[in-house]
């Protein structure tokens, strides 16, 4: 898939179309038309990073995971995110998410067809 020269982001659905990053407003072409970079692998780590690192994303995931963090240690039982789950106060417990850095991501694969000959969609 083609995606941004910078890492930044892939041209997949929505983006497509797109000639410029979103991002960091690299060019997605070089002069000559061919396009400056493709993928087939995102490394989580560089990814985590950039989005910890983006001024607009960054504070908002880390003050979550204080918020969380905090919730869970004062014993609340609200259930109306994972945040606030069981799943998530075992976790916390078992010191998985000792700083506000450490924070949990959710992967969607909507519409990647894992299984092309039975026609099955993830």
């Amino acid at each position: 898939m083609d995606c941004c020269r910078n890492g930044c982001l892939a041209y997949t659905g929505e983006r497509s179309q797109q000639t410029v990053c979103g991002a960091c407003k690299a060019d997605r072409f070089y002069a000559n038309r061919k396009v400056a970079k493709t993928t087939r692998y995102f490394s989580i780590a560089a990814l985590m990073t950039m989005t910890l690192a983006n001024q607009d994303i960054g504070p908002d995931m880390m003050d979550l995971m204080r918020k969380a963090r905090l919730a869970a240690a004062s014993g609340s039982r609200s259930r109306d995110d994972w945040y606030k789950s069981d799943i998530f106060r075992i976790l916390l417990a078992m010191g998985k998410f000792s700083s506000d850095t450490d924070v949990a991501q959710s992967i969607s694969a909507d519409g990647f067809e894992a299984w092309r000959q039975g026609g099955f969609q993830g």
